[in-house]
C-alpha cells in the first residue's frame, strides 16, 4: 500500500484490509479534501461505496472498467 498526498493505493491488498486502510486515511484528511483510491480487491466495488454511504461521505466517482479500481471520495464532515 502506497499513499501519494490524496491518493491511497490499496492495490494487492484484500477485504478488509481495505476499508480499515481507508478509514485510517479518512481520519488524516481535512474536511473537503477529495481521495482517489486505487483498488484490485473486487469486493470493494461494494464495499467503499457502502462505507461512504455509512459515514456520510460523497463516492464522487467510480471506474470499475479496468481491472485496476478507481473510487473519488470527498470527505464531507470530521471523523
Amino acid at each position: 500500500m502506497t499513499v501519494d498526498n490524496n491518493v491511497l493505493d490499496l492495490r494487492k491488498l484484500r477485504c478488509p484490509e481495505p476499508i480499515m486502510l481507508l478509514r485510517k486515511k479518512i481520519r488524516e484528511i481535512k474536511n473537503g479534501t477529495t481521495l482517489l483510491i486505487l483498488s484490485d480487491d473486487p469486493s470493494t466495488i461494494r464495499e467503499i461505496p457502502q462505507y461512504c454511504k455509512f459515514m456520510h461521505h460523497k463516492l464522487l466517482k467510480i471506474n470499475t472498467k479496468d481491472t485496476i479500481y478507481k473510487f473519488w471520495i470527498q470527505k464531507t464532515h470530521k471523523m
